[in-house]
């Protein structure tokens, strides 16, 4: 790597290192070194059109973009057609939280940037897990001021949300095994002490849905390894591991796998059900889905009164956008899920690994998004957004 970057010139290492410092922001999900750094980026990426009096740097095959494009159309539709000033301006930032994709592309075609997007991940992964020991250590010790009933959140608002942005980073530190540059005995050791403690962190936060999600990912994705190599060898293996370290893991998992809310999601969506069947061309609106629930379609039963989202994306999208922006949310889904099956097929992809990392990350955090927040998180979209724009 050292003998790589003595190597390039000094645009190139320009393009790396805002790269490196685009991935880390977004993955640490701190709103100032975002804004920065994006500003940066854009900065860079203004002056060199200037410099080259063309934008063709951002120009790229339309399956890239086209299912992100159809499915923000429809939010963005839906909402204009209801003519709710606050859903719409929410819509329009959906569509803001799309920036990273385009900055990756505008760098990812001036050089390679592969290690340095999966050096942000690293040093991202690295810094949770050592302050999420430093957190465990204190809960450990007697400290009730830290996390949700023991569940460690970090700096990401909820332990949930850090569950989500760990199931989308992981993935790129387990493939990344597979790069031939990377076959070092240093790196691998590294790699995989990350990837150990990246997995202790998710089992720190308590997070079933992430842990679940990332799990039936990595199932889903060796099936379609199995698929395109012909290795049933590789694939037994594969699953035995699987298993294995969902069922040890499982057992650890912070606040047990059964819960006395559980039965709250059943009622959420039942309530989403009864909303959307009042609403079903154009939704209640992106801003009112709270408003609506507790006024008018809460249950009895429901113990948790105060809930903003009905923990399920799709319900989220069908509810508040109706059947033209949940149309549009699933479209997104299953095309990019398509798409990057198609990709680990083409002969012509020359670092198929961050194919198939990305594609586990999509997969785990839309199966995460079926009890949470998923992609209506800002965090997230923007990690999800940056990883499609990185890997097509």
């Amino acid at each position: 790597m050292r003998t790589w970057w003595n190597q390039i010139d000094n645009t190139e290492k320009t393009v790396n290192i805002l790269a490196f410092l685009l991935t880390l922001a977004v993955c640490s999900y701190q709103s100032a070194f975002v804004s920065v750094v994006t500003g940066m980026a854009g900065v860079y990426v203004i002056i060199d059109c200037i410099k080259k009096k063309s934008i063709r740097g951002f120009s790229s095959d339309k399956s890239c973009w086209l299912g992100i494009a159809f499915f923000l159309m429809t939010v963005v539709l839906a909402s204009l057609l209801l003519g709710d000033r606050a859903s719409i301006r929410m819509a329009f930032n959906y569509v803001y939280w799309l920036l990273p994709f385009f900055l990756i592309i505008y760098l990812n075609k001036q050089t390679d940037i592969t290690y340095a997007v999966l050096g942000g991940v690293c040093v991202c992964v690295l810094v949770d897990g050592l302050y999420t020991v430093y957190q465990y250590a204190l809960i450990f010790q007697g400290a009730s001021h830290i996390g949700k009933a023991g569940r460690i959140e970090l700096y990401y608002g909820h332990p949930n949300q850090y569950a989500m942005f760990l199931i989308t980073m992981l993935p790129l530190l387990l493939f990344a095994l597979q790069d031939r540059r990377l076959q070092k005995r240093s790196f691998l050791y590294a790699d995989y002490f990350l990837l150990a403690l990246g997995l202790w962190s998710l089992v720190k936060t308590g997070s079933r849905g992430a842990f679940f999600g990332l799990m039936a990912g990595c199932l889903l994705v060796l099936a379609v390894y199995t698929y395109r190599n012909k290795t049933l060898k590789k694939f037994l293996a594969g699953l035995v591991l699987c298993l294995s370290v969902s069922g040890l893991t499982s057992s650890f998992i912070t606040g047990g796998m059964l819960r006395s809310y559980d039965t709250e999601r059943i009622l959420l969506l039942q309530s989403s059900y009864a909303m959307w069947q009042d609403h079903k061309l154009l939704g209640v609106g992106l801003d009112n889905w709270a408003k609506e629930y507790q006024n008018k379609y809460i249950l009895p039963a429901a113990e948790e009164r105060d809930l903003p989202v009905p923990h399920n994306t799709i319900a989220w999208f069908l509810t508040t956008t109706g059947i033209i922006g949940g149309a549009g949310y699933l479209f997104f889904v299953f095309y990019y899920i398509v798409l990057l099956f198609r990709r680990t097929g083409e002969a012509t992809v020359r670092k198929k690994w961050i194919i198939y990392a990305v594609l586990l990350s999509f997969i785990a955090v839309s199966l995460h998004g079926m009890v949470d927040v998923g992609i209506t998180s800002k965090g997230i979209a923007r990690l999800i957004y940056l990883l499609l724009g990185f890997a097509l």
